[in-house]
């Protein structure tokens, strides 16, 4: 009963009063700047290997505002690894089951991480399966919780299918680069359009978050955003910022999307307005991938740094060269991962060597490190 009392405690009152918004909206950016520094100070923590100072960290975030998924999965997994505490290892994994829309049993029988973006599921399930008290929460676990706003959340998921309906059209398919082709492009743009300003309308209508509409929601929300990106349409990334202050949506996709938006897009009817030439070198997402099991990095100047870290501390993010740091040391583990990377399919070995070869250029920009996996006792 203590279990079950405390997991509404901490799922009802600290999670959801902790984002209700002030009239001072400088208290609540306050709250959400808090929340981002404690959350890096455990992600530091987890790599030194304090598991229980990183378990004390994020439970003081969670306090600050309702937290994302991601940082409910390494919390999670610190608890696993730590001190074992029963009443959050039922409340951060119910909050999870909550927002992804899971039963127990979907969770526990899943066999590879989401998008390369959350805890490995088989070695989580594992270690669940191997607490002392777990027979006694399965129950608990099994118990619903709903999303608070359903029916947003029905409403973005139309909207996402109607996006990817229509990148996998008739016109579509005859044609590889198919945005460049003038018949599909006004086709997709035409729905892109009708979708910016439904995403719109229902993020107007109230709190939208993880909590609300759930993963896949928010998902939508990111996917639309990006693809109207394609059209330098950007009425959805403005909101997607208030919403970042406010601590609706996290800083760190926002950080992805925008720099997706600036570093993918051009201008098709006009090839020579690139929406590169407005950003880059943005918020410094996108300067990692993995090819063959080898990580690439891709540094900065200092100028360039200090503008990638400028712009991040705008948004609570840590500095660009922490986010290196700990992009190396989550490569080299299975168990927490901070940060998505780039997973590129490789051309063949000579395209492997090619990339190889930049690297070991004394005057290159980038490093590179194998694969060389340590997971923790």
């Amino acid at each position: 009963m203590f279990i079950l009392s405390f997991v509404f405690l901490f799922l009802g009152t600290g999670f959801k009063n902790a984002d209700t918004y002030s009239a001072d909206s400088s208290i609540q950016t306050t709250k959400v700047a808090g929340y981002y520094k404690k959350v890096f100070q455990a992600e530091d923590s987890i790599v030194s290997g304090n598991y229980i100072y990183a378990g004390k960290l994020y439970q003081e975030a969670f306090i600050l505002k309702k937290p994302f998924c991601i940082d409910l999965s390494n919390a999670l997994m610190v608890e696993l690894l730590g001190k074992k505490d029963s009443a959050k290892v039922v409340s951060y994994l119910s909050s999870i089951l909550t927002i992804h829309e899971e039963t127990l049993n979907e969770l526990l029988a899943e066999k590879e991480s989401r998008s390369g973006y959350g805890l490995s599921p088989s070695q989580r399930s594992k270690l669940l399966r191997q607490l002392p008290y777990w027979n006694n929460i399965v129950p608990i676990l099994r118990k619903p919780l709903f999303l608070s706003d359903k029916k947003n959340k029905i409403k973005l998921e139309k909207l996402l299918k109607s996006d990817q309906d229509i990148r996998h059209s008739a016109c579509t398919k005859l044609y590889s680069d198919f945005y460049a082709n003038s018949k599909c492009r006004k086709e997709i743009m035409y729905v892109d359009s009708i979708n910016q300003k439904e995403v719109i309308k229902i993020i107007q209508t109230g709190t939208i978050d993880q909590f609300s509409v759930g993963k896949s929601g928010m998902s939508a929300i990111y996917i639309i955003a990006l693809h109207n990106g394609a059209w330098l349409r950007n009425n959805i990334h403005n909101l997607l910022h208030t919403m970042v202050l406010s601590g609706s949506f996290d800083a760190r996709e926002y950080a992805e999307l925008m720099d997706r938006y600036y570093g993918e897009h051009r201008d098709y009817e006009n090839p020579s307005n690139s929406a590169k030439k407005i950003h880059l070198p943005g918020y410094g997402t996108q300067e990692s991938n993995i090819v063959n099991d080898i990580l690439f990095i891709y540094l900065f100047d200092e100028n360039k740094r200090n503008e990638i870290d400028n712009r991040r501390d705008s948004i609570f993010l840590e500095s660009y060269k922490n986010r290196c740091m700990k992009l190396i040391w989550q490569f080299n583990q299975s168990y927490f991962h901070f940060l998505r990377y780039d997973i590129l399919v490789a051309d063949g070995e000579e395209y492997i060597n090619k990339r190889i070869a930049e690297c070991q250029n004394p005057s290159s920009n980038c490093i590179m490190t194998q694969r060389n996996v340590i997971n923790p006792k």
